[in-house]
């Protein structure tokens, strides 16, 4: 990361990365480049909508798996996991490459195919852990089914479905092997400018764009985990 930066604020390659050196310009060409704008704009879609969609079927996935099927449907997340990227891609392009080929749609559904179990094991994990003797309680004294959701379920899952979205969010936000496969001249995504940046030979932007997605990934990292520490003291 030091070296990246240091590449990023030196003015030009093979100059030294000493202080009498250093500049913004590769930082100022990258952000006033149009295609860092429109890239952000689809990195963060996609990531969002990939990150709600996956929360909302992990969730889904997680109560009904002790159920008839449900096993198969975790399973099948889980597999979705193991193949590797540029399979997906590959497959979502002979498949409905001639409908959606290009689109942010087609991008989003590799997503969705690919990250499910990011998001359904801490889900899953959190809800097998629920104490049941706790939801008991509050039913023997009078909480109904929703009183009790609130006062007792919620609490416990929620650090467990926002963990969830976290991942999935980061996860997709940098993806770039699906990405690169599937994008088409409208679905450039943030990944994908630093990838095509980099093989036209531009160091010192590629360098810039990198360091803009890296700390666009950790900051709402870092501010969550702060958040549930914070918590958790609280707490204890």
């Amino acid at each position: 990361l030091v070296a990246l930066l240091l590449t990023a604020l030196t003015r030009a390659p093979g100059l030294p990365p000493s202080p009498g050196n250093w500049s913004l310009v590769n930082f100022q060409q990258a952000v006033s480049d149009n295609r860092f704008v429109s890239a952000l704009g689809h990195s963060l879609l996609l990531a969002v909508a990939a990150a709600t969609l996956l929360v909302l079927l992990g969730l889904a996935v997680s109560t009904i798996q002790r159920r008839r099927g449900g096993g198969v449907i975790a399973g099948a997340l889980t597999l979705g996991f193991a193949v590797p990227g540029s399979v997906v891609a590959v497959a979502f392009l002979l498949t409905y490459g001639r409908w959606i080929g290009g689109s942010l749609l087609i991008i989003l559904l590799a997503y969705i195919a690919k990250l499910g179990a990011v998001a359904h094991r801490p889900i899953s994990g959190a809800l097998q852990g629920l104490p049941e003797p706790l939801s008991l309680a509050a039913r023997s004294s009078g909480a109904g089914g929703r009183e009790t959701l609130r006062t007792i379920i919620a609490p416990i899952v929620a650090p467990a479905l926002a963990v969830a979205w976290v991942l999935v969010f980061v996860v997709a936000f940098h993806e770039v092997t699906m990405s690169s496969l599937l994008y088409g001249p409208t679905s450039q995504t943030l990944a994908v400018l630093v990838l095509n940046v980099e093989q036209v030979g531009d160091v010192g932007t590629t360098a810039a764009l990198a360091c803009a997605l890296t700390v666009l990934v950790m900051v709402p990292a870092s501010a969550l985990a702060g958040l549930f520490g914070r918590r958790t003291w609280r707490m204890s």
